[in-house]
């Protein structure tokens, strides 16, 4: 099952296994024809995610019908809500960020929506429902910095070993922020 996916990678949850770090793979995506398409896709990273197999894949179209199937899917994605527990549709994509009460500690954004994001945080995690500032370092090396909320914690095994996920929400956005947001999005999935 695809979990979310933006025009350079994927995260996805499979019953079975599907393969270990650097194996080439192909994935199977909804396009305009009723028939679907494929993509190419090398593994990144493999674990374990509610009781499934994770897969962190990189996307690697390997021409370009393949790449503008992969661009209708991801602006289609993006014109409308998703089905997950945030209603806004995900975009993944691997960004550093801080947190904390002073964004002292150290995680890796693993995807982002309208609302909210989910993190990887290697050594700790807050607390549920705790508020933390979050400092976002964007593509062009800029950062901004918001307030969100801890809606879920789940412990997870990483490569460098245990590890947390984190789901958080946006808290007390402003409209400045609310565009900072909108524009990362976009840029994130036009990103080449």
């Amino acid at each position: 099952m695809l979990r979310e996916i933006s025009r350079g990678g994927c995260r996805l949850l499979a019953k079975e296994g599907v393969g270990r770090a650097d194996d080439e793979i192909e994935i199977w995506l909804p396009s305009q024809r009723d028939s679907g398409m494929t993509v190419g896709a090398k593994i990144l990273r493999v674990g374990t995610e509610q009781d499934a197999n994770l897969v962190i894949a990189m996307l690697r179209p390997r021409d370009s019908v393949e790449q503008a199937g992969l661009d209708w899917v991801c602006a289609m994605l993006l014109s409308r809500s998703g089905g997950g527990r945030r209603a806004d549709v995900r975009v993944a994509y691997r960004l550093d960020i801080r947190y904390g009460n002073h964004a002292e500690l150290a995680a890796i954004l693993e995807d982002i929506s309208r609302n909210g994001f989910l993190m990887l945080s290697v050594k700790t995690a807050p607390e549920l429902y705790q508020s933390v500032w979050v400092v976002i370092t964007v593509p062009d090396n800029s950062q901004f910095s918001l307030r969100a909320c801890v809606m879920r914690r789940e412990r997870v095994s990483t490569d460098s070993g245990p590890g947390h996920l984190v789901g958080l929400q946006f808290d007390r956005m402003d409209d400045n922020d609310e565009q900072r947001i909108s524009d990362l999005l976009y840029n994130l999935v036009v990103a080449d």
